[in-house]
């Protein structure tokens, strides 16, 4: 079990639909997460977020929680929606030098556009780029197409020397990544990398698709997974479920996630 703040944090939050219908606290797993311990929070992804109120509710905690300007937001629109207006996939990282965000060429018909948010991080040194992507559930033809083009991007920028800290609601087990576009585990790694299960996130097949990924080494050490009863707030729910009362299901796809990759 890790120990201290996680340097990254991943989380579908389900911003939209679980009963939060763009209230800001759908956040409050995320924030109970970061003020446990010490260490500086490099990067969160989230997924199924509401920019007005969930989003930007983030990025003014982080910044306030810091005490001056140190975080960065991007943000992938995938719609707009009734419940909250632009609606997508937000990353927040530590520092900001350059910013990236797009759609995939493999879109499923129908669907959203799915794509991924990217800020070249580091606050002033070292930089890494943090990325976050929600990839379709739909069909498992366009999920791998998606997967391989986000993976490319990655593979490019750690080839050129750049850190890559990603991740996010990617509908795909760890088996499942491998050889993706070229992925491997070798120089890839999965923030829950220890010896010891890695924790379903997935009610629907009891498998994990929620990652954090990077292309640097971890210490297994410390591990991925995030108790709240480890946390001391079992009231604060760290898995939204469609009921919104605790206790969360164990195998939810929106149970939070952390890592304690360091660039």
């Amino acid at each position: 079990m890790g120990s201290g703040r996680p340097y990254e944090i991943q989380h579908n939050i389900c911003g939209n639909l679980c009963n939060e219908h763009g209230l800001a606290s759908a956040n409050l797993p995320t924030k109970a997460a970061i003020q446990q311990g010490s260490g500086t929070l490099l990067m969160i992804g989230h997924q199924e977020v509401c920019f007005n109120l969930q989003a930007e509710d983030m990025y003014g905690w982080l910044n306030t929680q810091a005490g001056y300007q140190a975080y960065a937001l991007q943000f992938h629109v995938h719609t707009l929606n009734s419940e909250c207006g632009k609606y997508g996939a937000a990353v927040y990282t530590y520092g900001a030098h350059e910013r990236s965000e797009g759609k995939y060429q493999a879109q499923y018909p129908g669907d959203e556009p799915r794509g991924y948010a990217c800020i070249l991080g580091g606050s002033p040194s070292p930089k890494f780029w943090g990325c976050t992507t929600h990839l379709t559930p739909w069909d498992p033809k366009y999920t791998r197409q998606q997967f391989e083009e986000a993976y490319g991007m990655v593979a490019l920028t750690a080839l050129g020397g750049t850190p890559v800290l990603w991740g996010g609601d990617l509908y795909l087990s760890p088996g499942e990544l491998e050889g993706l576009g070229g992925f491997s585990s070798n120089t890839t790694t999965e923030a829950d990398a220890c010896p010891t299960p890695q924790y379903w996130t997935n009610s629907r097949g009891y498998r994990k698709v929620d990652h954090v990924l990077g292309t640097i080494s971890v210490p297994c050490t410390q591990d991925a997974y995030i108790d709240p009863v480890f946390w001391g707030d079992p009231s604060i729910e760290f898995c939204i479920g469609a009921s919104h009362e605790p206790p969360c299901p164990w195998y939810s796809d929106h149970r939070l996630v952390g890592g304690y990759l360091v660039p």
